[in-house]
């Protein structure tokens, strides 16, 4: 590493979008070849950066708690990721409390593509994601949704209110539309894969949760330790009371877990359960459910899809996806909706 690498370590914010590199992925190696844990004083914050040690970070849910939002004012705030956005990453909902509205989202999707038809090249941001994630988001919020199954309430209270307060158009929306962008940009680079998928539609949930893994819409959430802790074979010891920054973007390509982690290998990913936590996110997270829905829709009418222009990415302080994706559809010969 070069003097002007390190020094670029020593004084980078993070917390400021406009420092963080649009494509952020070679920092974050760099981050972890100095350590599991490390102190960024131009961030205010430590990074927790490898696999192992971002896994038991998320898992300690004694020592490592949300940002208390009193601390420190507006730093505290800029380093807050709102409960709602893990949500959509990593906390799995059991699958008959979501399926009453699968339907829906795949309506609004075959909705959107039949307003499409006959365009062979959109933004699939501005016309294709957010119309989708906003039509279904108004259903929610008007009751034009299945009824859920009897008895289908926790400790959260009725299922459906948590579902659609995870699903409204907050920064929990955002990152919805930053994940399923990231998705349709890293399909539309791939064919081969397009093509496998279209042979054999089983593969989608872990195609899914490769192109997460490699194009993360969150890159980390901010924690706060109860105590001294230390993680793994870090040699440091955390102190009591300290800002973390749990980078999950860069567990996603840690090299000490993922063999080959630039490449995108679905078949890496376990058949009987996609992981969360320091994984991509699994089926059963919000996200995973509706990149699937996304996903097997245009399977059933798209022959392929390519990237049609540069586009323009959105880089925001703890997630980034695209403003625009511009795509070339081309539609199978039996489509009914694009044709």
């Amino acid at each position: 590493m070069s003097v002007e690498e390190a020094a670029r370590l020593e004084t980078i914010d993070l917390l400021d979008p406009a420092q963080r590199p649009s494509r952020p992925y070679a920092l974050y190696q760099r981050l972890r070849e100095r350590g599991p844990v490390v102190w960024l004083p131009g961030t205010g914050a430590w990074a927790i950066t490898r696999h192992a040690a971002v896994r038991q970070a998320l898992s300690d849910h004694e020592d490592f708690v949300p940002l208390p939002a009193a601390a420190d004012g507006q730093r505290a705030g800029a380093m807050d990721v709102p409960a709602r956005v893990e949500a959509v990453l990593g906390r799995e909902l059991a699958p008959y409390l979501i399926r009453p509205y699968l339907r829906v989202i795949r309506h609004r999707i075959e909705e959107r593509l039949l307003a499409l038809a006959g365009r062979r090249q959109i933004d699939a941001i501005g016309q294709l994601v957010w119309p989708v994630v906003a039509a279904v988001a108004a259903d929610l919020a008007h009751d034009e949704v299945p009824a859920l199954p009897a008895g289908a309430v926790d400790a959260d209270g009725p299922v459906r209110d948590r579902v659609a307060g995870q699903w409204s158009l907050d920064a929990a929306g955002e990152v919805l539309v930053d994940g399923l962008g990231n998705v349709l940009a890293t399909l539309a680079v791939h064919p081969a894969l397009w093509q496998e998928l279209r042979a054999d539609p089983g593969l989608v949930p872990k195609a899914v949760a490769e192109c997460l893994r490699l194009e993360p819409p969150v890159h980390w959430v901010s924690r706060w330790s109860t105590r001294r802790v230390r993680l793994g074979d870090s040699a440091i010891t955390l102190p009591m009371h300290a800002r973390v920054l749990v980078v999950v973007a860069s567990a996603y390509r840690d090299e000490r877990h993922w063999p080959d982690p630039q490449a995108l290998r679905p078949e890496r990913l376990s058949a009987e359960r996609l992981p969360t936590l320091a994984g991509p996110p699994g089926r059963f997270t919000l996200l995973g459910l509706y990149a699937e829905a996304l996903i097997g829709v245009l399977l059933e009418h798209l022959a392929h899809l390519e990237p049609a222009g540069s586009g323009r990415l959105r880089i925001c302080q703890a997630h980034q996806g695209h403003h625009e994706l511009p795509l070339a559809f081309f539609p199978a010969p039996r489509s009914e909706l694009l044709s």
